[in-house]
């Protein structure tokens, strides 16, 4: 079986989640009134309905091959070598909750926990990345941190637009 449940909350958990094709989750808060999917390579788009998207609308083809539709970001150990978030580790899964998308990877010089979610009555998707150091030599990493995104007003009669660097 692909997934197995972890509980009796319908809590599951997925190895190896990068094998799997088109695989994709909702995320949402108690109103609707923020809607975001998200993929274990951390690829999906933030909108607050079909016509107003906060970055790119994307197709479940984007989700999979478009890096313009990920919310990655990199990891430099201190030997130098970058680690980029959403590239498969050697050990990796997904657990997948009641509205909630958490990836866990490890390689042999740290661990790193990517939890996503909207909170309850707020209208933002929060990342939370926990990184733990795996050797006693002071090899933690540093982390390069996600690009932050605004939104530009739009003016009046120009197409639309997405978000853009600050």
């Amino acid at each position: 079986m692909i997934y197995h449940f972890i509980d009796n909350y319908g809590t599951f958990r997925v190895n190896n989640p990068y094998k799997i094709s088109y695989l994709y989750f909702p995320l949402t808060n108690k109103d609707g009134t923020l809607l975001s999917s998200i993929s274990p390579n951390l690829a999906g788009d933030i909108k607050k309905d079909n016509d107003r998207f906060l970055t790119p609308p994307a197709t479940v083809e984007d989700i999979k091959n478009n890096p313009l539709c990920r919310r990655d970001f990199f990891i430099r150990a201190k030997d130098g070598i970058v680690y980029q978030a959403s590239k498969p580790f050697p050990q990796e899964y997904l657990e997948c909750g009641f509205l909630y998308h958490k990836l866990v990877k490890e390689n042999e010089l740290f661990s790193l926990e990517i939890l996503n979610f909207i909170p309850f009555d707020l209208d933002a998707e929060v990342m939370w990345i926990k990184i733990r150091g795996k050797k006693k030599d002071k090899n933690y990493p540093h982390l390069f941190p996600p690009s932050l995104w605004k939104r530009r007003k739009k003016p009046k009669g120009s197409s639309p637009r997405y978000l853009s660097p600050k």
